[in-house]
């Protein structure tokens, strides 16, 4: 075969540059964009992952004000069944005797045994309402560490006292039953009245939500109560318009 005669295979309107790594077609990333590309994916994700928290901050908030409202109306049943309010028995250790509305030490209890034993009990039917889904406190006893078992507790001004019946409660939509906790123990909130200004002991609202707790009242509604300044809840401290406020969720005295 004559090589003269081969004919020359068109490259299909391909040419060197097609194939060439110079030019423009082959231009990476400059330092700036990479770091405008990096910025926008953390903005991006900042976003996402912030939504996200405020959904799950949102849902745990709503279940724990369901648990508050099942509560109410446990103690507004028990109330009508029983002929008076559900009773708090300290036995002098900071643990509830048998016959109060929870009964033992949730800084001790590791188990749901106490919550069953409680005069509420019947009237809820389950331990899963006893603790907010955002509470993620852990305990600590003689048998090692363990997730704290209840947040809510009652009013001490509502265990006993001269107030006997809902019915007696003045201004019901106003005056708290229930509460998220910070230190729970025997199962009370004890609020000073006025003129004291400083919180009783441990007893003080919860930081479960962000900028809220969680409280049931006489009526049967709940709600989340803003804090007005988170820093007011130092155990032993001044209270201020915190506990100005909660005072004001006080029943009136007799």
């Amino acid at each position: 075969m004559n090589p003269q005669r081969i004919a020359r295979i068109p490259e299909a309107g391909l040419s060197r540059d097609a194939f060439s790594t110079e030019g423009p077609s082959a231009r990476g990333f400059t330092l700036i964009e990479l770091l405008v590309v990096m910025a926008i994916i953390g903005l991006l994700s900042t976003l996402v992952l912030g939504g996200a928290r405020r959904a799950k901050d949102a849902a745990h908030r709503t279940v724990c004000l369901n648990n508050l409202r099942q509560f109410q109306v446990a103690w507004q049943l028990f109330a009508a069944s029983e002929g008076r309010l559900p009773a708090h028995y300290d036995d002098g250790t900071l643990r509830a005797k048998y016959g109060s509305w929870v009964v033992g030490d949730a800084r001790e209890d590791s188990d749901d045994y106490n919550l069953r034993r409680g005069t509420l009990f019947p009237y809820v039917e389950t331990t899963a309402i006893y603790k907010c889904p955002a509470d993620r406190t852990l305990m600590t006893n003689s048998a090692g560490i363990f997730p704290k078992n209840r947040t809510y507790s009652i009013s001490a001004t509502l265990t006993g006292g001269d107030i006997t019946l809902p019915s007696e409660i003045e201004r019901p939509s106003s005056v708290f039953v229930f509460a998220e906790e910070a230190e729970v123990d025997q199962g009370v909130l004890g609020i000073h009245y006025p003129p004291k200004r400083r919180w009783n002991s441990n007893d003080y609202p919860a930081h479960n939500h962000p900028g809220q707790y969680a409280m049931g009242f006489a009526d049967g509604h709940v709600q989340a109560i803003p804090w007005v300044n988170p820093a007011c809840t130092i155990p032993f401290g001044l209270g201020g318009p915190d506990l100005e406020n909660i005072q004001r969720m006080l029943p009136e005295r007799p």
